[in-house]
């Protein structure tokens, strides 16, 4: 047999005779990378929880922001109406 017809036969004998050690080693490394995605993914969930909540926070801000501001601009013009009505 020459060398490569050597290392196809090698490699034929180990897929069909799986090493338990190697097995066991890469089911160990699958669920260690099953593992690692669900805290990633659990990670990402709070980051996008986190953000909506900034994101409605800041809304709501504006929101309170522009108020105030409309709330001024009413007495302004409420003072001035009062002040022409009582100059007449």
């Amino acid at each position: 047999m020459q060398g490569a017809d050597l290392d196809f036969a090698r490699a034929r004998r180990e897929l069909a005779e799986p090493n338990p050690v190697r097995v066991s080693g890469r089911v160990t490394d699958v669920i260690g990378l099953a593992v690692e995605f669900a805290r990633r993914r659990q990670e990402l969930l709070v980051q996008r929880r986190e953000e909506r909540q900034l994101e409605r926070l800041r809304e709501h801000a504006l929101e309170r922001g522009e108020a105030r501001a409309e709330r001024a601009t009413m007495v302004l013009l409420d003072d001035l109406a009062l002040r022409r009505s009582g100059r007449r």
